[in-house]
Parts: C-alpha cells; structure tokens; sequence
C-alpha cells in the first residue's frame, strides 16, 4: 500500500477464507495484520485470486485456507 511503501514499512498478514467449489475466494477475514493499511490490501488481492477447488471422490469441494502474505519493500 501506497502509505505503508513511503513510510518505509513492511509487514504480514495472515488471511483466512474459503475457496468454493468453482475455485472463488469466500469468507476472507484477517487473521493478524502489523498494521490496517496492510490488512485492506490483502483483503483486496485475495478476493480477487482463483484456486483449483479441492477435489472429494473425484467431485468439487469447498475448503478453508489461511496463508500469511508478506509486504516488503523492494530493494533497488
């Protein structure tokens, strides 16, 4: 995020949501987030990401996830 970038912050989120059954991210809620600028933008990226569903006797099924995202400055 843009306020977070020129304050020279980084930091992690850990997200949790659902993927449905045709790969769609449902239910994205912050786990723990270093600060509020990063937890918006990782509640935007992930509502926007596509899976495989997960896969139950050969048919589609919704499962849970939680994954940490990272914010880093790039060093250039």
């Amino acid at each position: 995020p843009g306020e977070e970038r020129r304050a020279g912050r980084e930091g992690v989120v850990r997200v949790a949501f659902t993927v449905d059954r045709e790969g769609r991210v449902r239910d994205a809620m912050i786990v723990d987030a270093d600060s509020g600028g990063f937890a918006d933008a990782a509640l935007r990226a992930v509502t926007r990401w596509r899976f495989e569903p997960g896969r139950r006797h050969g048919r589609p099924v919704a499962f849970r996830m939680e994954l940490p995202l990272v914010f880093r400055l790039n060093e250039r």
